[in-house]
């Protein structure tokens, strides 16, 4: 059998049999893949704290030939958001992260763009960074990676660029950004603040989390949430807990 080593986070884990585990890893070298991790559920195992959520790992792993399921043989922590005491809102968005990039990207597909997302959640995290901006990041930066959520630039449909950040943009009913011109009748008003906020990490902006003050955090985590479960199809687990839990 193949011996394959690569740097991976923990995404998701869920019981096989009666001892193992099926560890579902985002790679760098072939994105998202499961793998079988025997004898992970006994109480003493050689995996120990190595896939919980969002643990960075070294990994080494056997391919079997035909088997859409492979064998992890060791897992060394690089890092782990566990190895200090975490409270139910750090574990809440260890969830949220690590749900967002599964559900984002197909399995055996590589993407250094979702990988380097993962890295700046681990620095983020390792920093004590403000998770609500961690989080707006995050989603902003899958949305337009995946194109879906068009420029604030331009109008979708006439492709005029705005005049300023002062003129009035309307959501369309997937990802589009319309002029007053060439909205739709079903168009949601973007406010001038999250237009701001939105043009600004566009640009790369470091002053960007400065946009996020008052009332602009959630009114782009609300239109962050509309544009994810249009994306997906569904409403992400990690929404319906955060309404029970946050």
């Amino acid at each position: 059998m193949p011996v394959r080593s690569t740097e991976a986070f923990v995404l998701r884990s869920y019981k096989l049999a009666e001892q193992d585990k099926i560890v579902v890893l985002f790679t760098k070298d072939l994105g998202k893949i499961r793998l079988v991790a025997k004898g992970a559920r006994k109480l003493k195992n050689r995996f120990g704290a190595a896939l919980e959520l969002l643990t960075h790992l070294q990994i080494l792993y056997y391919e079997k030939a035909n088997r859409d399921l492979h064998v992890l043989d060791r897992a060394e922590i690089l890092y782990s958001p566990l190895e200090k005491p975490t409270n139910l809102r750090i574990s809440f968005y260890l969830f949220y992260f690590a749900e967002l990039i599964h559900d984002f990207y197909p399995e055996h597909e590589k993407n250094s763009s979702a990988f380097r997302i993962l890295m700046n959640i681990r620095h983020a995290l390792r920093h004590h960074q403000n998770l609500d901006f961690l989080a707006r990041y995050v989603e902003l930066q899958l949305l337009h990676s995946q194109g879906i959520l068009s420029s604030v630039a331009f109008c979708s449909e006439c492709n005029r660029r705005f005049e300023s950040l002062l003129e009035r943009r309307y959501l369309g009913s997937g990802s589009e950004i319309f002029c007053k011109r060439c909205r739709k009748e079903d168009s949601v008003i973007l406010s001038t603040a999250v237009v701001r906020s939105i043009d600004s990490f566009e640009r790369g902006s470091a002053e960007w989390a400065t946009t996020l003050r008052g009332q602009v955090l959630e009114e782009l985590g609300s239109l962050d949430h509309m544009l994810i479960t249009r994306f997906l199809g569904k409403e992400l687990q990690s929404y319906r807990m955060r309404r029970h839990l946050l």
